[in-house]
């Protein structure tokens, strides 16, 4: 990478700019999830509006509660927190049967689950070693590059999808994120993400490519509403709701190890503390989006590639990044011109942040030497979890309860990643002389 961890200024300012990258980096991400579960349930333009700003609202505030730990609560790592996609398949099945209210429910009524993994970190341990943890990682990079690639393109669904603009735009992005990258001057390095993002934004707006119509139509003010939505619960839901908690403290409990790795560089020995802290900012973070109506909270492991790029590791940059997204989530109308952001420059920023991810993944995964049983794991972990992925009809046929996990590949890939560390043989085998 252009630069480590101890080679960038630690002043307030880079600090500043790193955790206003961090905010703008994931605010498309934060707010995607929620904008598909109410796409695909049905709702109405009122109620989706109120699943993204909840959203934004809820992600700053358990960013804070991660980053500065309250008491138990958080890690005191920067990892930033915001809409976990593996509930888009449940919440968005939910929507379908009882509306908002049922997914606020079923969220609530289960984020237990993740208090309880919160307790059982030597456990964690031992099911999630390296291997596992990377090929967690690889899968959700894995997983986004198609949404990443289409926003270049224009957004699915745009007739004019992958017309030389739109590639220029997203080529632009990119082009001015390495460069800033691998700059020389730290500064640059620091705010590669966000120049890249401001470039393809100020050059797809010359381009006509911004609406500027919902900036103009957004409110200045807004105000986050507990229980506005309701809450209620069906037992028919609970088992692909329960899935998908256990997976995003798996996912979680790999995010504070590898948080731990980059800013440490220690991965087998990070803090117990801070991971049961961890898993909890995680509990409550899925709470509170239930209590003010949005889809679960988990932390964003797509923010390590910046942690990665950028060097900057103090938890004051979650701080600020988590006061940015409280401060979009209470003015709509910055909100609006953030999300107003042409596809192919959101687009550009994802393709960088998941290489590098890609990049991460692997380099944890093989921590612990990468022998034969480690490839063994990542490869049918990333195989399957991606193919079938790729190639939903393949489960077609399989109980209505468990499609759920058979439709994401981080579920189905990291749950084969936990069996196969399972019930592989610890040895490596040895030939013969």
């Amino acid at each position: 990478m252009p630069n480590s961890p101890h080679s960038v200024p630690s002043g307030r300012a880079a600090v500043a700019l790193a955790g206003v990258q961090h905010a703008l980096a994931m605010f498309a991400g934060v707010v995607m999830v929620p904008i598909l579960v109410a796409r695909i349930a049905g709702f109405d333009a009122t109620s989706t509006i109120a699943l993204t700003t909840a959203a934004v609202w809820v992600s700053g505030l358990t960013t804070l509660l991660q980053a500065g730990r309250l008491g138990p609560v958080g890690s005191g790592y920067l990892c930033v927190m915001g809409s976990s996609a593996l509930f888009i398949v449940p919440a968005a099945a939910a929507g379908r049967a009882g509306g908002p209210a049922l997914i606020f429910g079923m969220g609530l009524a289960l984020c237990p689950i993740e208090l309880i993994a919160s307790q059982m970190v030597p456990f964690l341990r031992r099911i999630s070693p390296p291997p596992v943890v990377g090929s967690i990682i690889l899968l959700i990079a894995l997983g986004v590059v198609p949404i990443s690639v289409q926003q270049f393109g224009g957004g699915r669904g745009n007739p004019e999808f992958g017309s030389a603009v739109y590639l220029l735009v997203g080529t632009v992005t990119v082009l001015v994120t390495l460069t800033a990258a691998f700059s020389h001057l730290a500064w640059l390095r620091i705010s590669s993400i966000l120049l890249g993002l401001g470039a393809g934004y100020g050059l797809g707006a010359c381009l006509g490519l911004v609406n500027w119509g919902p900036v103009r139509d957004a409110a200045w003010i807004g105000f986050p509403r507990p229980l506005a939505g309701g809450l209620a619960f069906d037992a028919g839901h609970i088992l692909p709701f329960a899935l998908a908690y256990f997976m995003t403290s798996i996912e979680t409990f790999g995010d504070m190890n590898t948080i731990a790795e980059i800013t440490e560089g220690r991965l087998e020995k990070a803090k117990k503390s801070r991971i049961r802290g961890g898993l909890l900012a995680d509990a409550v973070g899925s709470a509170l989006a239930s209590v003010f109506g949005t889809t679960p909270n988990t932390s964003y492991s797509g923010n390590l590639a910046i942690v990665q790029l950028t060097g900057v590791t103090a938890r004051a940059a979650g701080l600020v990044a988590g006061g940015v997204l409280l401060m979009l989530g209470f003015i709509p109308k910055l909100g609006a011109l953030v999300a107003a952001m042409p596809a192919p420059a959101v687009g550009g920023g994802m393709v960088v942040a998941m290489a590098i991810l890609l990049g991460v993944g692997m380099r944890v995964a093989m921590r612990d030497g990468g022998g034969n049983r480690s490839l063994v794991i990542v490869g049918f972990a990333c195989v399957f979890g991606v193919g079938i992925q790729s190639v939903p009809e393949l489960l077609q046929h399989a109980p209505e309860w468990l499609q759920p996990l058979c439709k994401s590949a981080t579920s189905l890939g990291g749950g084969l990643a936990i069996l196969l560390h399972l019930a592989l043989p610890r040895a490596e085998p040895t030939g013969a002389d």
